[in-house]
């Protein structure tokens, strides 16, 4: 009888599948937060830049949606305002990386998310880093804060519809 490799069981394609998530999650993070910073600085956002994106929500799938939100409102809110010429904002946009250091802390007590945040909060002071205080590099952040926001939001749906699924496959 001659071995049928088309026809993967269930036991090797779920194998196969949480290979490719930890390849993901493998990624490295240097490339990812180095493109991001690529597209702040020049404003080329192509189809490579929204998939490093869609990569780094991935990898911080498991922040809550309430830290996520709560960081991008803040985003938002100096966005509105704008930061030209605007001394009060651009000490709001500094106080952006004491503000996720002081969330990475309260999330210390649960050491798997506190570490997620920990992780966050330092590829985050980075890509601020890279900002500064620079007006259209700032309009070129929000772009890629907006695809990461939206494809974590993708993940957390995924996810929890995957872990649904799962249940009613194992009954």
């Amino acid at each position: 009888m001659k071995p049928n490799f088309h026809n993967q069981s269930k036991k090797e394609e779920k194998k196969d599948v949480q290979l490719k998530k930890e390849e993901r999650g493998n990624l490295d993070t240097s490339q990812l937060k180095e493109a991001l910073k690529k597209a702040i600085e020049t404003g080329n956002i192509t189809q490579q830049t929204v998939e490093k994106c869609k990569d780094f929500a991935e990898r911080y799938k498991n922040i809550t949606t309430s830290q996520l939100r709560l960081f991008f409102g803040e985003l938002r809110r100096l966005e509105m305002k704008g930061l030209k010429d605007n001394k009060d904002n651009k000490s709001s946009f500094a106080l952006l990386k004491a503000k996720l250091a002081y969330s990475a802390a309260k999330s210390k007590s649960d050491k798997k998310k506190g570490k997620i945040m920990h992780n966050f909060y330092l590829d985050m002071e980075e890509i601020l880093n890279a900002v500064g205080g620079d007006d259209d590099k700032f309009s070129n952040f929000m772009k890629i804060i907006e695809a990461i926001v939206a494809y974590h939001k993708y993940f957390e749906a995924f996810n929890s519809k995957e872990s649904i699924n799962e249940e009613s496959t194992n009954d």
